[in-house]
This record gives C-alpha cells, structure tokens and sequence, in this order.
C-alpha cells in the first residue's frame, strides 16, 4: 500500500481546468456533496452532472451565469444517482444526456425518501419537493458531441459506481470528468455497482491520455489522485476477499482490513459495504438498485463501524 498524505481541505466552486472548461467542486465530498462541470463550445455550453439538491444547484447555475453567456443547451447525467441528476430543473432549455440504462435506473428509483431521511437528513426536505427531469437523449456505447471545433467524448464505464456509468473526455484538452468513477480523498462506494467492473474502468481511465482528472467527488486531480483509489479498490478485491474466503462476515473483514492512510479518507465506514457488495458479487448477480431496507441496514452498520473506529 502506497503512504499518502490525505488533504483536509481543497479549492471550491468554479475552477478552470482549461481554457473553456471547469470543474464546480463541493467541499467535504461527503454523501450528497458532489461536483459538476462546465465546457464551453463556440456557440452553446454543456452542463456535467447538475447536483442534488436546490440549496446546491442554485449557486452552480448562478456561477454558470457569471462564467458565459452562451446558453446551456446540453446536460450530460454521468449516472443516475439524484446527487448527479437532481438539479436538471435547473437548465429547462438543455436536451439532458444519459445512458440508456442510467435513465432507466432513475426512473425505477424514483425518490427512496425513507432512505433519504436516514442517509442524507441535511438535503432530504428539500429534495422531497425537487421534480425528477429524465434524461431527453439516451445512448449505448461511446458517443462524441461537437460544438465548434470543441470535441466532447462520452465513454462508457460500467458497470463501476452504476450499471450506467460514462465518463467525459475532452481529449484536445487532457481533461476528464471521470464523474463517481473517481473518489479523491473520499471513500467510494459501490452500493450499486461492481467491484470487478470498478477495477477495469479504473484501468480503462489510466490508459487515457489525460493531465486532469475532475472526480464525482473530491479534489480535482491527476492520475496519481486517480491511482490511490484504484489501488484501494485493488485493496478490497484481494485482501478483503481473502478475509471474507476466511470466513469474516464484512462488518469483521472491515475492521480487519488494514486500510492505512484510507483510514483517513471521508467516510471511510463504507469499506464495509464495499466488502458487502463483493462478497455478494463474488456469489452471483448482483442488483442494479438497492432497495431502501438494505440501504438502511448498511447505514446503521457503517454508524456502528465509525462509532468502533472512533474509540480506537
């Protein structure tokens, strides 16, 4: 395991990655706090995942006033989690992008809100009132949009995160928007997703030529931000298969694990769920949701896991 140093804090809200193109960041980057994106073309801007809820959405589409007055008419959803989709009321004029199956998972999702209430009580009130905007446009495999002499490339990625991941590549710029792809410095979670796909997306990521790397969550960063998370992933498959081939149930494999620096990660709790979801992978088919009773269980487990963590 490599020994990191892992920031407390990070540059926030509208930051230029290059010429034309930012990254809207979030602080913490903990459950709901995600990040978001903006690429000017030469006639029209497009939008990168919109965040979840109003009191977050209104001052990233206020920032996206304040930086161009080209309109927004593309909203590209990188997944179909609500901290990524919850704010496209806010460009109403857009055509909003996704991958076939992201929109098909949000639309059977609808709005958990008894989950909602336990994991994400700060946002829940007013995420309850929020109207959920599908995806207009849908597509499979790797599509490229152009504006001007601007290329954006969307590349599939699941199943990682989702069973509807994609990615954003600007490959004239050595940008991507690597969306829940990438966690920096955050712990990521794969509560609907697949530890196995994760590891190859992550290869798939390396193998671009790319300088910047804008995460769903966390700072942005470059490959080597990139490589930690990989190499916590790599982390979970193998020492944390081995603990859980010896007979640990997740919650034991979790504490047995020995993070090091990913100890230090935000929400580091969700180790155990990861270890859940592969113990569960490695088993048979896994589901592309989650319903609210596990959601609530792996909540109270993770509650009980920091509290375990704390006293040590």
């Amino acid at each position: 395991m490599t020994s990191h140093r892992v920031p407390r804090e990070w540059p926030t809200g509208l930051l230029e990655v290059a010429p034309g193109v930012y990254a809207y960041v979030s602080p913490t980057g903990d459950s709901g706090l995600s990040n978001a994106g903006l690429i000017l073309g030469e006639r029209s801007a497009t939008v990168v995942d919109t965040l979840l809820a109003p009191s977050l959405t209104r001052p990233f589409a206020e920032a996206v006033r304040r930086a161009t007055g080209l309109p927004v008419t593309r909203v590209i959803n990188t997944h179909h989690h609500h901290d990524h989709t919850g704010g496209n009321w806010a460009f109403p004029e857009a055509e909003r992008y996704a991958s076939a199956a992201a929109r098909d998972l949000l639309i059977r999702k609808g709005k958990p809100m008894e989950a909602y209430r336990a994991l994400l009580p700060r946002f829940a009130a007013e995420f309850e009132a929020v109207e959920i905007f599908p995806p207009t446009v849908t597509f499979q495999g790797a599509w490229a949009l152009y504006d001007g002499r601007r290329e954006i490339r969307i590349i599939p990625a699941a199943p990682a995160h989702t069973f509807g991941d994609v990615m954003v590549h600007l490959p004239a710029d050595g940008v991507l928007f690597a969306a829940d792809v990438a966690f920096h410095y955050v712990t990521p979670l794969v509560s609907e997703g697949s530890v196995e796909g994760w590891v190859k997306a992550c290869e798939a990521v390396l193998a671009l030529d790319v300088e910047v790397i804008v995460p769903g969550h966390g700072p942005v960063g470059t490959r080597r931000d990139f490589e930690l998370m990989r190499d916590y992933w790599l982390l979970i498959r193998d020492e944390g298969g081995r603990l859980l081939d010896g007979g640990l149930t997740p919650a034991e494999a979790a504490r047995a694990l020995p993070l090091g620096p990913y100890r230090e990660w935000v929400a580091w709790p969700r180790t155990l769920w990861n270890l859940a979801r592969w113990q569960a992978e490695r088993q048979g088919p896994v589901p592309d949701l989650v319903s609210d009773d596990v959601a609530l269980a792996m909540h109270t487990a993770m509650q009980k896991l920091s509290q375990w963590g704390a006293l040590r």
